[in-house]
Protein backbone atom coordinates (compact mmCIF):
# COMPACT_ATOMS: atom_id res chain seq x y z
CA UNK A 1 0.00 0.00 0.00
CA UNK A 2 1.07 3.57 -0.63
CA UNK A 3 1.84 5.84 2.28
CA UNK A 4 -0.74 7.25 4.64
CA UNK A 5 -0.08 10.99 5.05
CA UNK A 6 -1.16 12.59 8.32
CA UNK A 7 -1.09 16.37 8.71
CA UNK A 8 -0.94 17.73 12.24
CA UNK A 9 0.95 14.61 13.29
CA UNK A 10 2.32 16.26 16.42
CA UNK A 11 -1.06 17.51 17.65
CA UNK A 12 -3.49 15.71 19.92
CA UNK A 13 -5.57 13.97 17.25
CA UNK A 14 -2.68 13.56 14.80
CA UNK A 15 -0.38 11.91 17.34
CA UNK A 16 -3.19 9.56 18.36
CA UNK A 17 -3.67 8.56 14.72
CA UNK A 18 0.08 8.06 14.30
CA UNK A 19 0.11 5.77 17.33
CA UNK A 20 -2.82 3.79 15.93
CA UNK A 21 -1.52 3.41 12.36
CA UNK A 22 2.22 2.99 13.02
CA UNK A 23 3.31 -0.48 11.96
CA UNK A 24 0.06 -1.00 10.01
CA UNK A 25 0.84 1.38 7.14
CA UNK A 26 3.87 3.34 5.95
CA UNK A 27 3.34 6.82 7.40
CA UNK A 28 4.25 10.29 6.24
CA UNK A 29 3.98 12.50 9.34
CA UNK A 30 3.55 16.18 8.56
CA UNK A 31 3.98 18.84 11.23
CA UNK A 32 3.91 22.64 11.21
CA UNK A 33 7.43 23.32 12.44
CA UNK A 34 10.31 21.82 14.35
CA UNK A 35 9.99 18.43 12.72
CA UNK A 36 11.65 15.64 14.65
CA UNK A 37 13.12 12.49 13.16
CA UNK A 38 10.58 10.91 10.82
CA UNK A 39 8.48 14.08 10.54
CA UNK A 40 8.24 16.57 7.69
CA UNK A 41 7.80 20.22 8.64
CA UNK A 42 5.95 22.31 6.07
CA UNK A 43 3.64 25.31 6.00
CA UNK A 44 0.28 23.95 4.85
CA UNK A 45 -0.93 27.40 3.81
CA UNK A 46 1.75 27.54 1.10
CA UNK A 47 0.33 25.80 -1.94
CA UNK A 48 3.77 25.20 -3.46
CA UNK A 49 4.95 23.28 -0.38
CA UNK A 50 1.82 21.13 -0.35
CA UNK A 51 2.13 20.43 -4.09
CA UNK A 52 5.79 19.44 -3.67
CA UNK A 53 4.90 17.13 -0.77
CA UNK A 54 2.10 15.46 -2.76
CA UNK A 55 4.37 15.03 -5.78
CA UNK A 56 7.18 13.54 -3.70
CA UNK A 57 5.07 11.01 -1.79
CA UNK A 58 1.84 10.57 -3.80
CA UNK A 59 0.11 9.10 -0.72
CA UNK A 60 -2.73 6.62 -1.03
CA UNK A 61 -4.68 8.46 1.66
CA UNK A 62 -4.43 11.82 3.43
CA UNK A 63 -5.78 12.41 6.92
CA UNK A 64 -5.84 16.20 7.31
CA UNK A 65 -6.17 16.82 11.03
CA UNK A 66 -3.96 19.90 11.32
CA UNK A 67 -5.65 22.95 12.75
CA UNK A 68 -5.66 25.57 15.42
CA UNK A 69 -5.93 24.63 19.04
CA UNK A 70 -9.51 24.09 20.16
CA UNK A 71 -9.27 26.86 22.76
CA UNK A 72 -8.37 29.44 20.09
CA UNK A 73 -11.33 28.37 17.95
CA UNK A 74 -13.73 28.47 20.91
CA UNK A 75 -12.62 32.00 21.84
CA UNK A 76 -12.69 33.21 18.20
CA UNK A 77 -15.54 31.39 16.44
CA UNK A 78 -15.34 33.57 13.33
Amino acid sequence: MKELLITGASGYLGSTLVSYFIGKYPLVRVVHKNGRKGEIAIELTRESEVAELAKKYSPGCILHVAGKKAQICENNPE
